[in-house]
């Protein structure tokens, strides 16, 4: 068991932080009552599971994509399809001198980049898709000097302290269901569905993160037999809360989440769709931890060779999200004049970050994804508007990412505008580093002989610590022997007034 001195000399370092970029083609071969393929409007990716083992020295990460397709059949309407394909890789992860037992915290986050498709036959559609997935490994380490030598008995140590920040995360799933009801004559076939995590309400709690929100789910229908109508939507946000398990959280953390919908399945029934929407979450939580480390040390009447590392610390800060309402004029020409706008979805990112007076400036872009009809034709175009939203703090270091649950798209004016939410995952980021003494070695000294009564007069900017180091002498002794205080002999005011030191016969 750990002494609380132990427990303080110990931190939760960053082994491993680095973005590995992926790559997966899949093919999507459609039913025979899918029909085949005359134009392809839209695919979107989900990443569905991001799991890891660790051993051998190694650590292994594997996860699956799943593709939605959106697309025009021979007969001029829309489609729906997926394929699901798995990526895996390894990373070497080396966990000497690590405390294992404490637990090691495992956080992975998928990062889009782009998708290209083609029509590779008929009823076949190809899909080439790139991605990057950042791997972040901590685990505890004593931060305590290594001694060696023959005698290490009656080490002096300065000690130093730093606040750090202590990460954690965790994986988890959620189902959720509901109702969405319809009205009118003729039943609706469902042709597409679409869902997005909205997560207003994340707080830690003991050993997980406690994850409130809603799946707002959109599906795009037509009705039974009207094959030349329009398709239109019905959307409707469904509340859920669930608990996802990260060992090691307390409600003393900050906590932030994201979540993806992984799969939607739909029943039809009298007035209503029956819905039941898959939710991966992903959560991370921080919390500033104090932690002692050696700045000086050494052993009366012992020379001492000193290692002196560089040890980079997470810097403390908070986790949290954060939810906005945004809006914009969209950019012009990605609607044509007299379409019928049919579906839109967003997606965001954060393009700069801007500290103002205390407060962090998140600019960026919402890329509008368009599904509309012209005349007979049906068409998928793209669109963005700009945003700017203020958070509290200094984000400059912290990871944010954007995402948009819900948009809304309509015309004033010619004008294309967009209002809908803006939702942020916010997790510290960064690092303090601090100097350390990691190891010293001791060897004898020579052996002095000094007089009986022995002064120093301090020199300018010396400390009680200098002077017992120089004297070979403990500073709790120096001080008891000049009736001066000496709870912290390194700091800068532990001599001022003190114009000269006796230094005590008995130095060990």
């Amino acid at each position: 068991m750990k002494t609380n001195q132990e427990k303080n000399a110990a931190a939760v370092l960053c082994l491993i932080d680095r973005t590995i970029p992926q790559e997966l083609s899949a093919e999507c071969l459609l039913p025979d009552y899918k029909g085949a393929v005359s134009r392809l409007l839209w695919v979107r990716p989900a990443f569905c599971e991001a799991g890891h083992f660790i051993g051998g020295g190694r650590a292994d990460v594997s996860g699956r994509v799943r593709f939605d397709a959106l697309y025009m059949n021979a007969e001029g309407q829309p489609e729906a399809a997926f394929c699901e394909e798995d990526y895996a890789f390894s990373l070497p992860l080396d966990l000497t001198g690590y405390d294992v037992d404490e637990g090691v915290t495992f956080d992975v986050t998928v990062l889009p980049e782009s998708v290209v498709t083609r029509v590779a036959a008929p009823r076949r559609l190809s899909v080439r898709c790139r991605f990057s997935v950042r791997v972040r490994v901590y685990a505890e380490r004593s931060l305590a000097a290594v001694l060696q030598g023959e005698r290490t008995d009656g080490v002096q140590t300065l000690c130093d302290k730093a606040e750090y920040g202590r990460h954690f995360a965790g994986q988890g799933s959620a189902e959720v269901t509901g109702e969405v009801p319809f009205e009118g004559g003729g039943e609706p076939v469902v042709l597409a569905s679409r869902g997005t995590v909205c997560l207003p309400d994340v707080t830690a709690a003991a050993d997980g993160v406690r994850c409130a929100g809603e799946v707002v789910v959109t599906l795009l229908c037509r009705r039974e037999g009207e094959n030349e109508e329009a398709p239109f939507t019905l959307q409707k946000r469904l509340p859920f809360e669930e608990l996802i398990a990260a060992d090691g959280v307390t409600s003393e953390c900050g906590a932030a989440a994201e979540g993806e919908v992984t799969e939607i399945r739909v029943d039809v029934g009298e007035g209503a769709l029956s819905v039941t929407a898959a939710v991966r979450l992903s959560v991370t939580a921080t919390v500033t931890d104090p932690v002692l480390y050696v700045r000086d040390l050494f052993l009366p009447g012992m020379a001492a060779d000193c290692r002196v590392e560089e040890t980079a610390l997470p810097a403390p800060g908070a986790s949290f999200n954060r939810h906005f309402s945004i809006a914009g004029v969209c950019r012009e020409g990605a609607l044509p004049a007299g379409a019928a706008l049919i579906d839109a979805f967003g997606e965001a990112g954060i393009t700069e970050k801007t500290v103002e007076e205390g407060r962090t400036a998140l600019a960026g872009t919402v890329t509008c994804h368009l599904l509309y009809r012209a005349g007979a034709e049906y068409a998928a175009g793209e669109t963005d508007f700009t945003f700017r939203v203020f958070v509290d703090g200094d984000l400059s270091s912290a990871d944010v990412r954007a995402s948009v649950p819900l948009l809304r798209l309509s015309e004033e004016g010619g004008a294309l505008r967009a209002d809908g939410e803006l939702q942020l995952a916010i997790t510290a980021g960064g690092a303090v580093t601090v100097s350390r003494v990691a190891g010293a070695s001791f060897r004898p000294a020579p052996v002095e002989r000094h007089a009986d009564m022995e002064l120093v007069y301090p020199a300018p900017g010396e400390t009680l610590w200098s002077v017992a180091a120089r004297c070979g002498v403990s500073p709790a002794a120096l001080a008891a022997e000049n009736g001066i205080e000496g709870e912290d002999p390194g700091s800068k005011t532990s001599l001022d007034g003190v114009r000269r030191l006796l230094i005590p016969q008995d130095r060990a």
